[in-house]
């Protein structure tokens, strides 16, 4: 909060007051969230984003006490303020708390907006990244760092202020609601201190970056040099602008309301009235590590024996509160100094508040007079390497800098000890510097219990510190660590003296010795206030859990536990920052429950658009709709269709838009390009969508005919064969794969008779239509610049694709550019995509010139039937289309060009009488040009498979995840998050096989990478698109079906096969199918090298990269395989002829060849053998299948297509 805004925030504050004061309570709401502290906050501003949900908040306490509690230094004014702090007290200790009244520790715990985070000493210290995953390894899947992190980031705010310290970039978010600083002034004691460190051979590090064992100054949760809480910066920040959000303050929570063991609601008290509010979805305790354990208690929920002892009935028997970690603290050692100005003065520092108050820069911006960290592991430390065991906290003051006037009393230090103890320092003027020393892992394990059945009586507290003797060495070890460094080198011109601590009781005990430190530590070491675990997370099967890694009560439906009771252990840090990371973890976990999200209609606008288009395809499945009464859809365009054109391309996908693009560079060129679809929308952009694509009307939706050895686990054993139908073709359906392919495949096309097409002499017309976006790539001679399709890497990248990319380093797979000169290798897939967009050849070569093209017209659903062929000269001189029900005839002056794609355009062709003389008499059309069209057809299939799970959460790629808010909002403003994955493809893998039939260059097989499986989509788009049969989803793949399991697969591909299949007419009706048989494994060799391609993904996945995550195959047996063992040759041979589907690269339908080639179907210029003035521009001319995806290949032939054709007419006049 800047100082400008502060008086205006007053006046809204008190006007937000009254507001929420004078609303009457709803009945019901959808959540309802207890406690509006640290997790309370977040999670309900969170979950109201969605306008049609309905949450209500239930605060005990009232609206915080802004000017005052915004002054970090104050922060000890704050605690033990009954306004804002529960004022809990332990129960008294037999071996702590001596010297505190009673033998009574302190217990803060904030009350009212903000909860703690209105009364913390703002330290923002997240722990260390072995703390969380051990939390993993203890069964608490999805809480490893690595899936934290994100929420960490998400929360936090940075922001560089001038100040010097050590920022891993990396690791900080810098645009979420809280605010994180170094503090904005500083003693030079606290630069001293920090120098010192590195003078005992410590690092200065960033404590929240990976690196936690060192030295820093003070990270905070500030700005401006003011206190940042959850409730400012959340809550009232958003509150009166969101109708569906409530907030009922002064409400104090007495009962949970059951229906059984559903949660219904609950009930609260406020001024003196018993309230009920109802819930239908969940009902979210975040009333902290006190209050929320004595809520679940008082409800029935806890200890059986404690309950039945206090006369409740028992509902669910549950550990609550019988385990209670924390941090034991000791303010010491003190060393007075010979300065009298340099260290925090309150009093001065309060008095000249006029520099902080407008520049937020004075002592008063000191969060709670610490200025710099300092983590390290004791001599004998048994945690894991890098894990810290203490942390001393460093202050240039003294329990007396306040003059006694609030430290000593909010610890509860009785007055006598402190007079006797601390009085000598009252009567200095000298500078003091202290450390706290704070036991970051103790041993000692405390708990807490209800008092009776009072919901307003405070629960009894048991911390049992030092009741581990372990806990006094380590806490020992950390003052003798602080000591060192108060003495070191920087310090001693201040000639640092130590101050006496004459605590009685210890008078026995030589000053300094061991002993008499021990002593200290128990007469006035306190809490920290990092209480956790009275409502621990851990598995069902976990005796000392309450909640499960999905923070819900085990046994109780409709209940979730958020706060730091739910912390596994205490952490390497302090609370406030990994409780707001479990708030907005847990949003997200809701938010994916279900399902609704900020944006969520677009996709219930997908599903619903996907599962109509797919209703109205089934309904015409066998395709026997006659012309009459086909129907299409109207396109109006601005100008009138000629009579007659020069050019007439058949078809706007890849190819022909490339072509149009470039025969239309000439204003005297009269260009018709006829697509048979419609244009593209909006829902074609997102990457992540392509598998929905597939089951639209942007897809032709051909199935092959049912094959014997492969497609067994698909209807009726029949593979999908998904084609574009749109201006784009199948570029508006493709996961935008851009793989051009080996040197070798095209060198290989120009040894068959095919001149021109060597590698060499292609090479120029990939790089003409690229415009490289490729980073690390940007200066390769093997990519263009400047041309108009896009090639950039997708900007999400999961965590398992990095370990994939990571593992295969350790079996020896180099990384390379496989458009560059060496393919075989690995890579993150380079996509035709635009600021994480697709680009499909219509948006690239089409959509940027048309308007300024007056000489090309496209003419949308507008189905060409065949092409008018002269039968005396053999020239082509135009088309024959139906559109509307109507059949029409246009003319071409110079050519048609068919760029239907390697399925209709053989189709046409034979529909025109270019065929075998067989097949054409077969279907009752005249023969005009005896050519085998269609008699060759290879394609390269791919089994999706092995799938793996994992023992993390939230990193898989699914379609509910995909669309929470704020994967949303980074797609829409940067083109990032998983919305940006290209159909889940993440990387390439290059390899060969053993019994490989080509050169050492040239892969035979590629892996592709998914951070997903068949049950990403919950069996909807994926499913639907490869026609994958109910018994084998359900069996197999729906059980990943749920948002804790994240999965992940790896796709094989082969490139070659050596079996091939062909394609035919089914009649002469130009709206029937061809029928395709594509012979799958009729050679079994490819199925040998499928498995090769499987074993070496098993091999990838079983290195140490991914020991991390825990990667376990799925060994469910497919229906059909379960004679085999899991895992065998055998059953992986049935795996691939159940399981695999084609990856829609068929090619040679139309096959290019010299006339000598008795196979060819067209010239090496695409001239069809035979006939003039009638080429052939799309993918069924490549004559064998390539080693790549054919995206690229298709662009690659347009651009070569046009020039050929210009030559070919560069001297005609029109």
């Amino acid at each position: 909060m800047k100082n400008k805004d502060t008086f205006l925030l007053i006046f809204c504050l008190l006007s937000f007051r009254s507001s929420i004061y004078g609303q009457t309570l709803y009945g019901t709401f959808d959540f309802i969230v207890v406690g509006a502290g640290s997790a309370g906050s977040i999670i309900a501003t969170r979950l109201s984003e969605n306008s049609s949900v309905k949450v209500l908040v239930i605060e005990a306490g009232s609206m915080a006490d802004q000017m005052n509690q915004d002054i970090p230094l104050g922060a000890v004014q704050q605690q033990r303020n009954p306004a804002f702090d529960w004022m809990y007290t332990s129960v008294a200790q037999p071996n702590s708390c001596l010297g505190m009244i009673d033998q009574s520790c302190a217990y803060p715990r904030g009350k009212g907006l903000g909860g703690s985070s209105q009364i913390n000493a703002m330290m923002y210290v997240r722990g260390n990244k072995a703390d969380y995953d051990q939390w993993a390894a203890e069964g608490c899947t999805g809480w490893d760092y690595e899936s934290l992190l994100p929420y960490f980031k998400r929360n936090e705010g940075y922001q560089p202020n001038g100040q010097s310290g050590v920022i891993d970039a990396s690791v900080h978010g810098t645009s979420g609601p809280m605010n994180t600083e170094f503090a904005r002034f500083r003693t030079d004691y606290s630069r001293d201190f920090v120098e010192g460190a590195k003078t005992l051979g410590m690092k200065e590090v960033d404590y929240n970056s990976l690196n936690q064992i060192g030295v820093s100054y003070l990270q905070a949760n500030t700005e401006f040099g003011r206190r940042e809480d959850t409730g400012d910066e959340y809550l009232l920040k958003l509150a009166w602008t969101r109708p569906n959000f409530q907030i009922s303050l002064n409400s104090h929570v007495t009962k949970i309301i059951f229906n059984g063991k559903t949660v219904t609601g609950v009930l609260f008290r406020k001024e003196n009235t018993t309230f009920e509010a109802l819930i239908t979805k969940e009902l979210i305790l975040s009333a902290g590590v006190i209050n929320t354990p004595q809520i679940l208690m008082l409800s029935g929920i806890g200890p059986a024996a404690t309950l039945e002892a206090n006369g409740i009935p028992v509902l669910q028997n549950l550990p609550v509160g019988q385990f209670m970690d924390d941090h034991p603290a000791f303010f010491g050692p003190t060393y007075t100094t010979n300065s009298s100005t340099r260290s925090i003065n309150f009093y001065q520092a309060f008095t000249n508040s006029f520099g902080w108050f407008f520049t937020g820069s004075s002592q008063l911006s000191i969060p709670y007079a610490i200025e710099g960290l300092f983590f390290n592991r004791t001599f004998n430390s048994t945690l894991p390497i890098g894990v810290p065991d203490y942390e001393l906290m460093f202050t240039s003051a003294s329990m007396a800098t306040d003059k006694g006037n609030y430290q000593y009393k909010n610890m509860r230090i009785t007055d006598l000890l402190f007079n006797e103890v601390y009085g000598p320092l009252l009567k200095m003027n000298n500078d003091t510097i202290s450390a706290f020393v704070m036991v970051l892992h103790p041993k000692s394990i405390g708990n807490m219990t209800i008092s009776d059945t009072n919901p307003f009586s405070k629960p009894l507290i048991y911390p049992n510190q030092f009741m581990d003797p372990a806990d006094l060495d380590t806490m020992l070890q950390g003052l003798r660590s602080a000591q060192r460094i108060l003495t070191s080198e920087p310090f001693k011109k201040y000639n640092p003296t130590p101050f006496y601590l004459n605590i009685p009781g210890c008078s026995e005990f030589p000053f300094d010795s061991d002993d008499h430190w021990k002593c200290c530590f128990k007469y006035i070491a306190s809490s920290m206030y990092h209480m956790v675990g009275t409502c621990r997370m851990g598995p069902a099967t976990d005796a000392t859990a309450v909640v499960g890694p999905d923070l819900r009560v085990h046994g109780i439906s409709k209940l979730i536990v958020c706060d730091s009771s739910a912390m596994r252990d205490v952490n390497s840090g302090h609370t406030a920052a990994p409780v707001m990371a479990m708030a907005e973890k847990l949003s997200d976990m809701i938010k994916a429950q279900y399902a609704f999200l900020g944006f969520f209609f677009l996709k219930s606008l997908l599903m619903d658009y996907a599962a109509r288009e797919w209703n109205r395809l089934e309904q015409n499945k066998q395709n026997t709709v006659n012309t009459a009464s086909y129907n299409h859809y109207n396109n109006h365009g601005t100008w009138s269709l000629l009579n007659s054109y020069d050019f007439i391309i058949v078809g706007a996908g890849s190819s022909g838009c490339v072509l149009a693009s470039r025969l239309s560079e000439n204003p005297d060129y009269k260009v018709l390009l006829i697509e048979a679809g419609k244009r593209q929308q909006s829902l074609n952009d997102i990457p992540i969508f392509a598998a929905y694509l597939q089951s639209t009307s942007y897809n032709w939706n051909y199935v092959t005919e049912p094959q014997e050895g492969a497609c067994l686990g698909m209807e009726d054993q029949r593979c999908a064969f998904p084609r574009g139908k749109g201006v784009g073709g199948s570029s508006l359906i493709n996961y935008m794969i851009y793989n051009r392919g080996n040197k070798y495949d095209f060198d290989q096309w120009a040894s068959m008779g095919n001149e021109g097409w060597s590698y060499n002499e292609i090479l120029p017309y990939f790089k003409k239509s690229e415009n490289n976006n490729l980073k690390g790539l940007e200066n390769s001679t093997y990519h263009g610049k400047g041309g108009p399709m896009n090639t950039e890497y997708p900007q999400h990248r999961t965590k398992y694709a990095k370990a994939f990319m990571e593992a295969q380093k350790h079996i020896g797979i180099k990384r390379v550019d496989y458009n560059g000169e060496s393919q075989l290798g690995t890579s993150y897939v380079q996509a035709n995509t635009l600021h994480g967009r697709r680009q499909s050849a219509a948006s690239a070569f089409i959509d940027p010139i048309l308007w300024n093209r007056p000489n090309l017209h496209i003419l949308t659903e507008a189905r060409v039937t065949k092409v008018l062929i002269d039968p005396d000269t053999k020239e082509a001189y135009g088309v024959e289309y139906v559109r509307f029900k109507k059949r029409n005839n246009v003319f071409a002056a110079k050519e048609v060009i068919l760029s239907a794609g390697a399925f209709s355009s053989p189709q046409i062709l034979m529909l025109s009488g270019i065929g075998q003389e067989h097949e054409l008499k077969r279907i009752g059309v005249p023969l005009l040009q005896d050519l085998p069209v269609g008699k060759v057809m290879y394609d390269h299939l791919c089994h999706f498979g092995p799938t793996f799970t994992v023992n993390t959460s939230g990193i898989s790629v699914s379609s509910d995840r995909v669309l929470f808010p704020h994967n949303l909002k980074e797609y829409f403003t940067t083109g990032g998050s998983p919305l940006s994955i290209i159909g889940g493809v993440e990387t390439l893998t290059f390899i060969k096989t053993p019994n490989s039939r080509y050169p050492a260059t040239v892969p035979d097989l590629e892996l592709l990478f998914i951070p997903g499986a068949y049950s990403s989509d919950q069996g909807t788009g994926i499913k639907r698109g490869m026609r994958v049969t109910d018994e084998i989803y359900n069996s197999v793949y729906k059980e990943l079906d749920k948002p804790s399991q994240d999965v992940f697969s790896i796709m094989v591909m082969q490139f070659h096969p050596q079996s091939a299949g062909y394609l035919e007419l089914k009649d002469r009706n130009p709206f029937h199918w061809p029928r395709f048989y594509p012979n799958y494994f009729k050679n079994p060799n490819d199925v040998e090298d499928l498995l090769h391609g499987i074993k070496e993904a098993i091999r990838i996945v079983n290195t140490p990269p991914f020991d991390k995550f825990n990667a376990t195959i799925h060994s469910t047996p497919l229906p059909g395989c379960k004679m085999y063992d899991f895992g065998t040759d055998d059953y992986w041979r049935c795996s691939i002829r159940t399981l695999s589907a084609s990856l829609h690269h068929q090619v040679g339908t139309t096959k290019m060849g010299p006339e000598t080639d008795k196979t060819a179907v067209v010239s090496p210029e695409l001239k069809v053998h035979g006939i003039s003035k009638l080429r052939v521009v799309d993918t069924g001319v490549v004559p064998l299948p390539p080693t790549s995806h054919t995206a690229a290949i298709a662009m690659m032939i347009g651009e070569k297509a046009a020039d050929m054709i210009k030559n070919d007419w560069e001297n005609e006049k029109v």
